[in-house]
């Protein structure tokens, strides 16, 4: 026993190790199969990869302020959002501000493009990777806080940026992008001292108006500040090509080339408003046309510079090219001149005529003439009704001239808001609408009002039976709150033509008002009638089926069950039919459906009554009878089907049998018995089976081959 013992507990320790090998198999198969995996949780639709979740897409009614979640729980973990993905958020038109969480590091290409309402970006993390075109076409996109550590604003980043006027870049910042700012309304930013690069139409027709370019840059490369509105430009020591059409079409009206430059290209400032070129030395390749268009087409482009043998190339160049030269005499780099702007006087204050500073010689090669001051120039407004969105003005005085307020002033409180409504968006079959309150006087948005979505609607009735009458069956409309909609009111049917005869109709459910669009069909058929009268019966082992002809039917498809099993279906266009070939001792079904031909399908009416008959079992056959201490065992074939077996006896092998028992079931193949029978003596047994079923005449075999046995 003790060995028994310990050979079962070998067995039971082998095969629970068996089963650990495998949940760890599938443990493995598990974590590897995490990657790729895309799934949508709330608004937002997410992909693992690594064990980190990046965000591919979101729902198309996000809206208004929204901050990205930093994590989620997916795949029975917490795992972090570390990126959003290519066009993620891409075309989402009604979100205003966005919050960028600590766990993103990386923001892919085009991700926020063509945010047509966003006005504020801010990332909480200081370490992000942009990638080209991430806010491009964001038309109302006023402020953005960068990471403090970008290393790069990528190509095309603020492309297009209609609102943006002005962005402070990180001192991390080493380059930016071809079109970064291109199309925009910049008209302010900082350049960091680690900038090194700058990518070509950086700043192409945006609204620059004044630049210094850091040391670091060596180049500025075709198109940078083509069609600004640039003034003042402060180029650096580090400088040495101007590539083509660099500054062309911008209001430049000065302009100081440091000594380092030896490159500038074709039309690189061609068709400013320059007035004045100041260089100490020609660069080594200067191309055609690269002040061309100055000068207010008379040639007054001066071109300054040292009256010495080495800067005649300056003096030869203007000559060559009609400008004017006006000599230099003091002995300063051309980085000691700056242009000095004209600045007008104010009311407080003296301002000065443009000019060329020397800021080593603390004086002007020419201009920088005074402009005096003119005082105070005060009036007495007049009384600034209050509105619903700012409050009025009483008493206030001001300067005509720089807008100095003085006097008494008091404050008059804001009027209400005028409210009417606006459907900023209709309710769908898909998604809800949204309806306002705004203020008719400004505009302003009151309150938000869901309009819900329309999410059910189903057909009083899909089938109808032929009778050659018109069937339009009604439509119950509801949204999601509940509410049944209004026919005519809130949407109209429209029903197929004819809906007669036999077929499939549609009626189109069609959303009208100010608070619902859209269009949803619903589908209805005329089925033919079912066929009727069904009789079934039974002849030399053939179940022979017939019926009544059915209305606006075609054919009929017979369908036969053996023991409530599917067997096999028949199409006809007569009103009989009959199967061959029986399981002996089954109980088998019969129910028929009349059919009409479409163009690709048949459509079939509902189900006739069914009919059901007993096939006649086989004749058993004996297998065994033996006897054995006074009693006489029995045993014979099984049979398929039948309900069961009926066992007799008799004293004499051609008459007088009598029931002796009955076995049911099909499966009870064998009987004993023992009453009544005598030893020495010789009995005589046959066997019949059975088949019976609810509401049907019990069908019997005939009796099977007698078998003697003499009882021991």
């Amino acid at each position: 026993m003790k060995k028994e013992s310990l050979i079962k507990r070998l067995v039971a320790v082998f095969f629970a190790a068996v089963l650990l090998v495998c949940v760890f198999q599938c443990f493995a198969l598990a974590a590897d199969s995490e990657s790729g995996i895309s799934f949508s949780y709330k608004d937002y639709t997410y992909e693992i990869d690594g064990g980190k979740a990046i965000i591919t897409g979101v729902d198309e009614d996000i809206s208004g302020i929204i901050e990205i979640p930093s994590s989620i729980k997916a795949l029975g973990s917490q795992l972090d959002v570390a990126e959003i993905g290519k066009e993620a958020f891409k075309n989402c038109c009604f979100i205003s501000e966005v919050t960028v969480p600590q766990s993103v590091k990386a923001v892919g290409e085009a991700a926020f493009e063509g945010c047509a309402a966003l006005r504020k970006v801010v990332f909480l993390s200081d370490s992000v990777t942009l990638e080209s075109g991430v806010f491009s076409g964001c038309v109302k996109l006023e402020s953005v806080r960068l990471p403090e550590n970008l290393q790069s604003v990528p190509e095309r980043a603020f492309y297009g940026c209609k609102s943006l006027e002005s962005i402070k870049l990180p001192e991390s910042t080493a380059s930016v992008g071809a079109l970064a700012f291109s199309a925009s309304s910049l008209m302010e930013i900082s350049l960091p001292d680690t900038l090194a690069s700058i990518g070509e139409k950086a700043f192409s027709e945006s609204a620059l108006e004044e630049i210094r370019i850091p040391d670091g840059v060596k180049t500025i490369e075709k198109e940078t500040f083509f069609s600004c509105p640039l003034k003042v430009v402060s180029l650096p020591k580090s400088l040495a090509e101007i590539k083509d059409s660099a500054f062309a079409n911008s209001l430049l009206s000065c302009v100081v080339i440091p000594d380092s430059v030896v490159f500038i290209g074709e039309k690189a400032f061609a068709n400013c408003r320059l007035t004045s070129v100041i260089m100490n030395t020609l660069p080594e390749t200067v191309e055609e046309n690269a002040f061309s268009g100055n000068g207010n087409g008379i040639g007054r482009l001066v071109f300054y510079g040292h009256d010495t043998a080495n800067e005649n190339a300056v003096e030869a160049y203007a000559e060559k090219n009609s400008f004017v030269f006006s000599p230099i005499s003091c002995n300063h780099s051309a980085q000691s001149f700056a242009i000095i702007p004209k600045v007008e006087a104010d009311c407080v204050s003296d301002g000065h005529q443009k000019g060329i500073y020397r800021f080593e010689c603390t004086d002007y090669v020419s201009g920088g003439e005074p402009i005096r001051t003119t005082g105070h120039r005060m009036v007495t407004d007049p009384d600034i009704d209050a509105t619903c969105s700012s409050f009025g003005i009483a008493g206030r005085k001001h300067c005509t001239v720089c807008g100095f307020e003085d006097g008494e002033r008091r404050q008059t409180p804001k009027k209400p808001h005028t409210p009417e409504t606006v459907i900023a968006k209709k309710a769908t079959f898909s998604s809800n609408g949204m309806k306002n309150s705004v203020c008719s006087v400004c505009g302003s948005v009151i309150s938000r009002t869901v309009i819900p979505m329309v999410d059910t609607v189903y057909i009083s009735h899909s089938e109808f039976v032929y009778d050659g009458k018109r069937k339009t069956p009604s439509v119950i409309v509801k949204d999601s709150s509940g509410k049944t909609l209004k026919k005519g009111v809130d949407y109209t049917l429209t029903y197929s033509k004819g809906r007669k005869q036999t077929g499939k109709y549609s009626v189109t459910v069609a959303l009208k008002g100010e608070s619902h669009s859209g269009k949803k069909v619903l589908f209805f058929r005329i089925l033919p009638a079912s066929p009727s009268k069904l009789n079934v019966s039974l002849k030399n082992g053939t179940l022979a089926a017939s019926w009544s002809k059915a209305k606006g039917a075609d054919g009929y498809r017979v369908y036969l069950f053996r023991e409530n099993s599917f067997v096999k279906s028949i199409d006809t266009s007569k009103t009989s039919v009959s199967f061959n070939k029986l399981s002996k001792g089954a109980k088998y079904k019969v129910v028929v459906r009349s059919y009409k031909k479409l163009k690709k399908e048949k459509l079939l009416s509902t189900y006739s009554a069914s009919k059901t008959v007993l096939t006649t079992p086989a004749v058993p056959v004996i297998k065994s009878a033996k006897s054995s201490k006074g009693a006489v065992t029995l045993k014979w074939k099984e049979q398929k089907y039948v309900s069961g077996y009926t066992v007799y006896v008799s004293k004499n092998p051609d008459s007088g049998f009598e029931k002796l028992a009955t076995v049911k079931g099909n499966e009870n193949t064998s009987f004993s018995a023992k009453k009544g029978l005598k030893k020495g003596k010789t009995y005589y047994f046959r066997i019949r089976a059975y088949k019976k079923a609810k509401g049907l005449r019990v069908v019997r075999s005939e009796q099977g081959k007698t078998v003697a046995v003499t009882v021991k």
